[in-house]
């Protein structure tokens, strides 16, 4: 993996310049090595096609598309055209990249999609308020906000590091925080509910179809973006809820 020190000593430009930055595919391992180690959520998700951005040949980040966990947000525009669908689960830049690398390796990355995968017409993403989320670079590279997801589920924390209930289930045969307790012996499990999360879709096929798309898509599209979190205290950011304690004390 690429030391940060050796990313400084190399960026010097304030702004994506597309002289010295292009979008390919980058080797499975190493996408599946920066999920695990450099996005929060720190698992690697369905991987149908992925992509880096380079500057030259040093990786600075990646975008990854997968099958959608839901086999109702498959057919999101109905059963015609569920083959058709893949999630954008993963989006991860260097905190050391130009202002403008992600909408850069979105647009890039989409365009790459459509010639590997020409059957794919419809993306969706989700931004998750827990993490103070709300998409804004979706909204900067023209998605249609859907509204919020609705919270339901969850996944179990070990010792800090999340894991869905059902990889526990195929790896322990439980995914009971007792009986987990006991099997790892550790005390610090919990259950996390799943947070609300802005959904958004875009459309990638040509004019005429995706005029079709948004007619039967299942979720209304919204004519503007949520620019605040939810008022649940859980979506609220760190900041946010010290500036509401230091409010409560006044």
């Amino acid at each position: 993996m690429i030391q940060i020190s050796k990313i400084k000593s190399f960026i010097q430009e304030e702004h994506l310049t597309k002289d010295l930055y292009h979008v390919k595919e980058v080797e499975l391992e190493l996408v599946k090595q920066i999920c695990r180690e450099k996005h929060y959520l720190h698992r690697v998700p369905s991987i149908v096609a992925s992509y880096g951005l380079y500057r030259n040949e040093l990786l600075m980040g990646i975008i990854t598309f997968g099958v959608p966990p839901s086999p109702y947000l498959m057919k999101i525009c109905g059963e015609e055209y569920k083959k058709s669908v893949l999630e954008l689960n993963r989006l991860w830049c260097f905190d050391e990249s130009p202002r403008n690398s992600e909408s850069f390796l979105i647009s890039q990355g989409i365009k790459l999609l459509k010639r590997d995968k020409p059957e794919i017409k419809i993306l969706v993403s989700f931004a998750d308020t827990r993490e103070g989320h709300l998409g804004y670079i979706y909204q900067a590279t023209n998605w249609n906000f859907t509204g919020w997801s609705i919270p339901g589920g969850g996944s179990i924390v070990i010792d800090g590091k999340e894991y869905h209930p059902k990889n526990l289930n195929n790896k322990y045969n439980t995914s009971d925080l007792n009986k987990l307790k006991e099997i790892l012996g550790t005390q610090n499990i919990f259950y996390r509910p799943r947070s609300k999360k802005c959904r958004y879709v875009k459309f990638i096929s040509d004019k005429r179809e995706n005029k079709k798309l948004a007619s039967l898509c299942k979720y209304p599209i919204q004519d503007g973006y949520p620019k605040t979190l939810p008022d649940e205290i859980e979506y609220k950011t760190k900041r946010q809820k010290l500036m509401d304690k230091k409010a409560d004390d006044m």
